[in-house]
Formats: structure tokens, C-alpha cells, sequence
């Protein structure tokens, strides 16, 4: 656990773990991990008619690593969910990335378009019925030369689907391993045969109500595995 209060946990998950269960994988999930913790620490207690199931706050791709938050109470997750939609929570990504930018910093702002029947997001030029609107910012921290790979820390300004994949994808900088996006064949011969993506870093800027005490709280991953290209 990368953090853990009366109210709230945050976990540091491994990449290929999904978060919550979906059509075509039952169990051994993230939010079943934390229930069978909390279940040993008699936190939860499934039995009971009027128990509270602990929920996840915020989600990322089963092949990303790094922290996700949930709730152990109603009012935590109401409060907490209100908090994310509000961008009260700061968000860090570490990403490796083919290629090197000439702007070593910078904002991007896509139209993205969902396609449910392929688990995948399009970039559209122009903002349209079925678009949202994704935003982000980042900064090139680190530059391996011989592999042509740049190191980005990246702050998600929304929190749309494969976001960042896709935008970087888009900008002809796809990220390392990354097989949805972009063809991966050669990552895979570098051992890399899935997206080289961490949700590192949140700070609680403006928690809500009970959270209120979060203020100014920064929570860190563990370094992923990726790094020891650039360092």
C-alpha cells in the first residue's frame, strides 16, 4: 500500500493486474485484493446487510502501473469523486517515448472519440458529437540517445480513456511497447510488450469536506521498471 488513513487507500498496482472485473476476467482483481485486505483487517464485513463495499475512485489500463485510489466509506468516495471531477487531485505519469521532441515542454489538446467495440480511442481534429475534449501537459525529463527514446513526466489536466496512448500516439511519439497505439514488434524484442506507463505521483490539492485533511498530501509509486533505460 502506497498510502492508507480511516478513510481512503492508495494502492501502487502492477502493471497486468486489472482494477475491477470485466467481461472476460472474473476475480484476481485489484479492487478484490483491497476487499481481502481490508476483509482480514475487519474493516469490511461482507456479511453484514448494511456493509459498505469498498470502491474505486479512479481507474487506470490494466497495463499501466501505479497508484489508484479507493474508498473504505460512502462519504469518502462521494467526497473523493467530487474532488477528482473538480481536478482537486494532481496527477503524474512517467511515460517512455519514441522519438524526441523538439519542445521539451508543452501542453496537448485532443478531440478523442470512443470506440467501444475496439477497446480504443481515435483523434479527431475537431471537437464533434461523439468527441471529449483530453488535455495534458509534459516535460521531457530524460533522453536516451542510442535507443531513441525520450522520458516524460506527464500531468493529466482530464481523465479520458487510453489518453495519454492516444495522444501521444497522435503526435508521432508512441509509447514504448505499446501494441494498441502503435506497432510494438521491436519493443517486444527489447522486452517491452506492453505500454511503458506509471501513474507515479498524486497531490491532493483541494480535497472535499471529510478529505479535507488531505490537503497538500503528495503519494508516490515505486519507481518503474522502465526508468533504468534513462538512469
Amino acid at each position: 500500500m502506497a498510502y492508507e488513513d480511516d478513510n481512503v487507500i492508495v494502492v501502487d498496482k502492477k502493471a497486468g493486474m486489472l482494477v475491477h472485473s470485466d467481461e472476460g476476467c472474473e476475480g484476481d482483481t485489484l479492487i478484490d485484493h483491497i476487499k481481502a485486505y481490508l476483509y482480514e483487517k475487519k474493516e469490511y464485513r461482507p456479511e453484514d446487510e448494511n456493509s459498505f463495499a469498498p470502491a474505486l475512485c479512479n481507474r487506470i489500463d490494466r497495463n499501466t502501473s501505479g497508484l489508484v485510489i479507493a474508498a473504505k466509506n460512502a462519504e469518502a468516495l462521494r467526497d473523493m469523486n467530487d474532488t477528482i471531477r473538480e481536478r482537486g487531485v494532481k496527477k503524474l505519469y512517467l511515460a517512455a517515448c519514441h522519438g524526441f521532441f523538439e519542445k521539451k515542454q508543452g501542453k496537448m489538446t485532443a478531440f478523442l472519440e470512443k470506440n467501444a467495440a475496439e477497446n480504443k480511442v481515435r483523434v479527431r481534429e475537431k471537437a464533434g458529437r461523439n468527441t471529449r475534449t483530453a488535455e495534458l501537459i509534459y516535460r521531457v525529463v530524460s533522453e536516451n540517445r542510442a535507443k531513441g527514446l525520450s522520458l516524460l513526466e506527464i500531468e493529466l489536466l482530464t481523465g479520458r480513456t487510453h489518453q495519454i496512448r492516444a495522444q501521444m500516439a497522435d503526435s508521432g511519439h508512441p509509447l514504448l511497447g505499446d501494441g494498441k497505439y502503435a506497432v510494438n514488434k521491436d519493443d517486444r524484442r527489447m522486452g517491452y510488450s506492453f505500454q511503458a506507463l506509471c501513474s507515479y505521483s498524486l497531490t491532493f490539492d483541494a480535497p472535499r469536506s471529510s478529505l479535507e485533511y488531505l490537503n497538500g498530501k503528495t503519494v508516490t509509486a515505486e519507481k518503474p521498471e522502465f526508468l533504468k533505460l534513462f538512469f
